[in-house]
C-alpha cells in the first residue's frame, strides 16, 4: 500500500491520474479537499470559512490514516503546491510506516493548456503555474522526521 501525493496546477490532471488509477485499484481512497468542500454544500471549486476548511483539513488526515490502517491505497488529489502543506501527507505516511510517491504533473510548458483545462478563472491557474514552479521534492522534508 502506497500513499500517492499529487501535485499541479488546476487542469494539469490530477483528477484523470487519479480516476486511471482508481480503474486499476478499485479499492484505493481519493483524499480531496474539492470533494470533502462539496460534503458541506460547497459548489464548483473555492474555499470555506476558515473553521470549516480547518474541519475539512482534520477530515483528510483522518482518512489517510483509516485508509492506511485499511491497507488501502491513498491517492491525495489536492493542487499540493505549497511545499509545507503537501509534506504533511507524506510525513503521515512516513510516520504510519508506509511509502509515499510524490507524482508533480506540472510542466513548465504547459501553462497555456493548464489555463483552457482548468474549470476555475485564467488568474488563478496563472498564480497556480507560478507557485508550481517553486515546488520542491517532499522526499528530502521527510527523511528529517524519525518515526
Amino acid at each position: 500500500m502506497t500513499v500517492f501525493i499529487l501535485r499541479g496546477p488546476s487542469g494539469s490532471g490530477k483528477s484523470t491520474w487519479t480516476q486511471t488509477f482508481r480503474e486499476t485499484h478499485p479499492g484505493a481512497v481519493v483524499v480531496s479537499r474539492d470533494i470533502i468542500r462539496q460534503a458541506f454544500g460547497m459548489q464548483g471549486k473555492g474555499v470555506l470559512p476558515p473553521g470549516d476548511e480547518r474541519l475539512v483539513t482534520k477530515i483528510e488526515r483522518d482518512m489517510l490514516r483509516r485508509a492506511v490502517r485499511e491497507d488501502r491505497h491513498v491517492v491525495v488529489d489536492n493542487t499540493n503546491l505549497d511545499d509545507r502543506r503537501a509534506s504533511t501527507y507524506a510525513t503521515e505516511a512516513h510516520l504510519m510506516g508506509v511509502d509515499f510517491v510524490e507524482k508533480n504533473l506540472y510542466d513548465t510548458a504547459k501553462d497555456d493548456v493548464y489555463i483552457q483545462r482548468s474549470d476555475i478563472p485564467t488568474n488563478e491557474v496563472r498564480r497556480q503555474c507560478k507557485s508550481a514552479k517553486k515546488m520542491h521534492p517532499l522526499q528530502a522534508r521527510v527523511e528529517q522526521i524519525v518515526p
